[in-house]
C-alpha cells in the first residue's frame, strides 16, 4: 500500500480564533490548489482520502478530492485532529485503511511527522519537517511502527 501524509495549507492565525475553527486563508486555498496539482502525479488516481475534521485540513482534503475528480468525499475522523497523539492516530489509521491501495491523510503538525517517524524508525523523534501543504509518502509493508519506507518528501 502507498500512504501519504499532507499537511494543511496556510491557515488563519490563532489569535482570538479557537484552533479547531481556523480556516484556510485565500493564500492557503491558492497554495493547496497549486501543490495538489503537482502531487497528483505522485499520488495517482485511485485514492482514499482521510482528514482531520478541522476546517483548514478538511478544506485542503476537499481540494485534493476535487483535483483528483473523486466521487467520494474525504473521510473525517477526530483521531486526526491537531491535538491528538501520533500512536493513537496510527492505530485509527490502521482501522480505517481497509484494503485501500493508496491512502492520503490530510492533517496537522507535529502529529503527521511524528507518525512518519513511527513508520520509519519505530519512535516519534526523527527530525522530519513537513511544510504547510507539504507531502510525505511511504510504501507500507505493515501499517505499524517500522512498517514503512519513505518514498517521497516535499
Amino acid at each position: 500500500m502507498k500512504l501519504f501524509f499532507m499537511r494543511h495549507a496556510i491557515a488563519e492565525a490563532g489569535g482570538s480564533k479557537v484552533d479547531k475553527d481556523r480556516k484556510l486563508t485565500a493564500e492557503g486555498r491558492e497554495q493547496a490548489q497549486k501543490r495538489v496539482k503537482k502531487y497528483i502525479k505522485v499520488i495517482g488516481q485511485t485514492v482514499t482520502i482521510l482528514s482531520s475534521p478541522y476546517p483548514r485540513a478538511l478544506e485542503t482534503a476537499k481540494t485534493l478530492a476535487t483535483e483528483l475528480k473523486l466521487n467520494e468525499s474525504p473521510i473525517t475522523d477526530l483521531a486526526f485532529a491537531a491535538d491528538k497523539q501520533a500512536a493513537a492516530a496510527l492505530t485509527r489509521l490502521k482501522e480505517l485503511a481497509g484494503k485501500a491501495e493508496t491512502l492520503v491523510l490530510v492533517g496537522h503538525e507535529p502529529m503527521l511527522t511524528q507518525m512518519a517517524s513511527l513508520l520509519i524508525t519505530g519512535n516519534e523523534s526523527a527530525a522530519i519537517r513537513l511544510k504547510k501543504a507539504g507531502l510525505i509518502g511511504f510504501e507500507i509493508d505493515k501499517l505499524a511502527p517500522k512498517g514503512g519506507q519513505l518514498i517521497f518528501l516535499r
